[in-house]
């Protein structure tokens, strides 16, 4: 992460344009061994690593788990349930509570599109989880229902 061969580090620099045709932003590229020592140590300073260093940030959406999950096991899973054994296995706040991330290695609140997205991980836990009738029912509050899935005999 701190080898600069492999970086590219951004600073902007917010001004106020003298007209409207001035940028609000100048971008500048320089390569690595041709930063200037006082910039350097100003971006030692200032520079922040990216939270997943190692992982990638959850990115599915809700329709995309519950597709994998019926093709995974071929019983049904709506959204309401889906939902509900989020929140049952801690990956949602409970109902009534404001919407948040609670385990961001399954799932992350976006605030600015109001909704959830989620791991490849999240969907083998849910899997896991949801694989005996009985813990289906007792997590969704619904007893399972099979479902015909392309590419799966049972």
């Amino acid at each position: 992460m701190s080898d600069r061969t492999f970086q590219m580090r951004v600073a902007f620099v917010p001004v106020v344009p003298s007209s409207g045709r001035n940028p609000d932003a100048v971008s500048y590229f320089v390569k690595p061994g041709e930063v200037p020592t006082e910039l350097e140590e100003a971006l030692d300073r200032y520079v922040v690593l990216p939270k997943f260093a190692s992982a990638g940030r959850p990115n599915l959406s809700a329709t995309d788990v519950i597709a994998e999950f019926e093709r995974r096991t071929g019983w049904k899973l709506n959204s309401a349930q889906h939902a509900e054994a989020a929140r049952q296995l801690g990956v949602r706040p409970p109902r009534g509570q404001p919407e948040r991330t609670t385990n961001l290695r399954f799932a992350e609140y976006i605030t600015s599109f109001k909704r959830y997205l989620y791991s490849q991980a999240w969907i083998d836990e849910l899997v896991r989880e949801l694989e005996d009738a009985a813990d289906f029912e007792r997590i969704t509050g619904k007893a399972p229902k099979h479902v015909q899935v392309k590419g799966r005999e049972d």
